[in-house]
């Protein structure tokens, strides 16, 4: 039976932008975790966040299959990317989605996890 983590958990262990990178690239998969001695950075977990990362959640979790949550990404990467500076066509471009996503994205709430707002 996979283990499902939290993105809470996942943000704990490896930061906000490693967590939102990996709930990205392939949140709501199962991914399996080697033990932290076999873990190697031919790894797809260690491909995906480098293998200290990888390490620190095979440490947490042991080895085995896990689900990664798809959790906020997307709406979370599009605020942080518009808090870096990017323009709502370089973000729908990285996002991979219309602007019009990224317009409605940004009309919302922003994720009360990202931390406080950055200035404006």
């Amino acid at each position: 039976m996979s283990e499902y983590i939290q993105f809470s958990e996942l943000k704990s262990i490896i930061g906000i932008d490693a967590a939102l990178f990996l709930s990205y690239e392939v949140g709501g998969t199962e991914l399996y975790i080697s033990s932290p001695q076999r873990m190697t950075d031919r790894s797809k977990l260690a491909r995906l966040i480098g293998l200290e990362m990888a390490v620190a959640l095979a440490t947490t979790f042991g080895s085995g299959h896990v689900i990664i949550p798809s959790g906020p990404g997307r709406r979370a990467l599009i605020w942080k990317l518009h808090e870096e500076g990017r323009s709502k066509n370089a973000i729908a471009l990285k996002v991979k989605c219309s602007v019009r996503t990224v317009y409605n994205a940004l009309n919302g709430a922003r994720p009360s996890f990202l931390g406080s707002a950055a200035p404006k």
